[in-house]
């Protein structure tokens, strides 16, 4: 991996993580939630929907169905999901979020169980968010990868003080896991290369750049890590190159999901 000079600080990290009661202050019935779905796989634009909280349950949220609608191949797709909550100690309103899963999609649910007559409309179930995993402007405006494997595509991380896999990654930056506590900190500046096989037929075969350390968050008894890095004062090249690179690989998964439905 060659050497690059840092132009820019990165943004410094802070704690973004909500208090525990929060999830239980914004998901309540009759709020208003945007989805944040990628559904143009040629383009990467983001698809913004809006829906309703109809119920919370421990485990789900119940939610209007969506205009355009949610799909029933959809179900088990992980979305970026959104509350706008306004604070009037603050004077001011802010966006949290969470990733949750698509469960469920139900055309006979009924609005009032005690009233067997009450109407009954098409509603979504999506995974509710755990304690503190509510985080402000988590809404991304990218689409982001997840890998499972099949993608052939490899990371590094320079200094590099512990084996890391690639989790996810968008054009703004990457997730990383390593079985060691890593040693580095919050803010710090790390360089990272991303390599993908030339048998794919990208534009490029390789991303690297410099990046600032985000995210941290410590796992099973602190045996395991995620890093979370964001990318800054990449090559023209690669940031003209890396939406073409998720468009490619989405399309693939796209391709690979419409096959498991037919079958």
């Amino acid at each position: 991996m060659s050497f690059f000079s840092f132009k820019k600080k990165p943004p410094p990290a802070s704690d973004k993580s909500s208090p525990p009661a929060m999830a239980a202050r914004l998901l309540r019935p009759q709020t208003r939630v945007d989805l944040i779905l990628a559904q143009d796989y040629f383009t990467g634009q983001v698809d913004v929907r809006q829906a309703m909280i109809l119920d919370v349950t421990p485990d789900e949220v119940v939610i209007t169905q969506t205009d355009p609608p949610i799909l029933k191949n959809m179900i088990g797709r992980e979305v970026e999901a959104s509350i706008v909550h306004q604070s009037f100690i603050a004077s001011g309103s802010s966006r949290w979020g969470w990733k949750a899963t698509l469960e469920d999609l139900r055309h006979d649910y009924q609005l009032d169980p005690e009233k067997p007559d009450s109407p009954r409309v098409a509603v979504v179930f999506m995974s509710r968010p755990r304690n503190t995993e509510l985080e402000k402007s988590n809404v991304r405006q990218y689409y982001r990868l997840e890998i499972t494997g099949r993608e052939g595509i490899t990371v590094q991380l320079m200094p590099a003080s512990a084996p890391v896999q690639l989790l996810n990654f968008s054009v703004g930056g990457l997730m990383l896991s390593t079985p060691i506590p890593p040693a580095y900190t919050l803010g710090q500046e790390l360089l990272f290369e991303l390599n993908f096989p030339a048998s794919a037929g990208l534009p490029v075969n390789r991303i690297q750049g410099p990046a600032a350390l985000v995210r941290l968050e410590f796992e099973r008894g602190d045996k395991t890590a995620r890093m979370g890095l964001q990318f800054y004062d990449l090559s023209p090249d690669d940031e003209r190159a890396l939406p073409k690179i998720l468009n490619h690989y989405m399309l693939v998964e796209q391709r690979r999901r419409n096959r498991e439905t037919d079958d």
